[in-house]
């Protein structure tokens, strides 16, 4: 990948001199930033040296940004070679914004390279960053929901296989790691989280099952 902001050609030229914030990247995913202006940075928070290699989306994706419609903005731009869209992002100091985006297909007419030139502005209209923010934030709590119900529906079979780990630990491998009967075997372990702990699980009722 070439990082060279030095590098004397049309494409970053345009890309750094862009009166709205922008970024150059490379055209195939996750779509790795080659260039930026200081607007984009003072938008987005990060110096060029902390943002170039790193992917738009691990950058400036956060709790409120819609991630399927910023799916549908990639692969329109892949498949179309220019694309427009609104989304709310975040700075690398948390703050959410509302900004419109443009991207389109240019060409290093020096190498020969192709390149996505992306500029935005952030958004001005109280209505629009106001209706942007209730229905992330709308979406946001759904899916919260939503995993709510699906750790609930889940944690009879997690405990079912807890049970079924606690069997495998007691009559199967303990007492021959031990060298002890399963009762002698019990003894050692006088809880259910000392056993979890030992086979490297752990029971999270308030997570609605258990994790690594």
């Amino acid at each position: 990948m070439d990082l060279d902001l030095t590098m004397d050609n049309d494409v970053r030229k345009r890309c750094i001199e862009s009166k709205k914030a922008a970024v150059l990247s490379e055209t195939k995913a996750p779509f790795n930033i080659v260039a930026t202006n200081s607007q984009w940075s003072s938008m987005c928070g990060y110096f060029p040296e902390e943002a170039l290699g790193c992917s738009p989306k691990d950058l400036l994706q956060g709790e409120l940004t819609d991630s399927n419609k910023a799916k549908r903005f990639a692969e329109q731009l892949t498949a179309d070679g220019h694309a427009r869209t609104t989304l709310v992002n975040y700075s690398k100091f948390g703050r959410a914004f509302v900004h419109t985006i443009s991207s389109e297909l240019v060409m290093d007419t020096k190498n020969g390279a192709s390149y996505f030139l992306t500029e935005s502005e952030e958004a001005k209209d109280s209505a629009l960053v106001e209706a942007m923010y209730k229905r992330q934030s709308e979406r946001a709590a759904a899916w919260r929901r939503l995993q709510l119900e699906c750790d609930e529906f889940l944690r009879p079979f997690h405990l079912m296989l807890y049970a079924a780990l606690l069997f495998f630990c007691f009559v199967l491998y303990l007492p021959s790691q031990h060298g002890g009967t399963p009762t002698e075997t019990h003894e050692v372990f006088t809880s259910m989280d000392s056993v979890g702990e030992y086979i490297g699980f752990h029971l999270n009722p308030g997570m609605g099952g258990f994790y690594p």
